[in-house]
């Protein structure tokens, strides 16, 4: 009601925040796994080195606005009422810059590249958000810079993929190994671990192994799964072709009972 009866506000225009920045960044999993310290340049605006921030030439000296007499708002009659609204030369700040910094052309700020050192936590997925106070766009003379949201992105691993904390890969390995059994070195994240593979292991077989997943951000370490795909060999010399052939002149139906489950469903499927 104060600007509709005329009583000007004592509360002068506010001071407006900087902006916020954003930065992509892009790590590895191995990154995400023990944690990082990334350095990023960005450019952004700073205060000008010449005039300070004050948008005036060096020497120079702010003037009074003619437009509304230094009070930073001007008065409108309105019938019965006067309005009072903010100077819109001045901005509500009373003064005008009539020699404008030779630098920034009166806009009291300057492109810079900067350098910023970047903290990545153990256990950070894709999509998190890192804020580094105060260092966004600076705000209004007076008023605090905004802040910078770095955003994480994890590159594609050629052998891991992830679901939270656990981790999956698939393992190939020969018929001998799967029928006989074998013991096999396996690269976990924190270096390799030993898994064993039990006689007669099938393809698809999934084994866990525990707390060999990624961290949480709270510490705890989840499982790294191994799914297991036996490779049959696309060449075979003479004597591979001899021993296989041997091996099937042997087999049994016992031998495979996926096999033989899966045809006797098929032959009650038909019946």
């Amino acid at each position: 009601f104060d600007e509709f009866f005329g009583r000007r506000s004592r509360r002068g225009p506010g001071r407006r925040r900087g902006s916020d920045l954003r930065y992509d960044l892009k790590i590895t999993l191995e990154e995400a796994f023990s944690g990082a310290e990334k350095t990023v340049t960005l450019e952004k605006h700073q205060p000008c080195s010449t005039c300070k921030g004050s948008g005036m030439k060096p020497g120079s000296a702010p003037a009074t606005c003619p437009e509304c007499g230094g009070t930073g708002n001007l008065r409108y009659q309105q019938g019965f009422f006067a309005i009072s609204r903010t100077c819109h030369r001045c901005a509500g700040r009373g003064r005008i810059i009539k020699e404008l910094c030779p630098k920034c052309r009166g806009s009291g700020f300057e492109l810079v590249e900067k350098k910023l050192e970047v903290r990545i936590p153990k256990g950070v997925e894709s999509g998190s958000i890192l804020r580094l106070a105060g260092e966004g766009e600076p705000g209004e003379p007076g008023a605090v810079p905004g802040d910078l949201h770095v955003i994480i992105f994890i590159e594609e691993h050629p052998i891991f993929q992830r679901q939270g904390t656990e981790l999956l890969c698939e393992i190939p390995i020969s018929f001998p190994k799967a029928a006989l059994g074998a013991e096999l070195e396996v690269q976990a994240l924190d270096g390799p671990v030993r898994l064993k593979i039990p006689a007669g292991t099938q393809t698809g077989k999934v084994f866990k192994l525990k707390g060999k997943g990624m961290p949480s951000l709270n510490g705890h370490r989840g499982d790294l799964h191994i799914r297991i795909f036996v490779e049959v060999p696309e060449k075979l010399n003479a004597k591979s072709r001899e021993l296989i052939e041997k091996l099937a002149q042997q087999e049994k139906p016992e031998n495979y009972p996926l096999s033989e489950a899966f045809l006797n469903r098929t032959k009650k499927t038909q019946a």
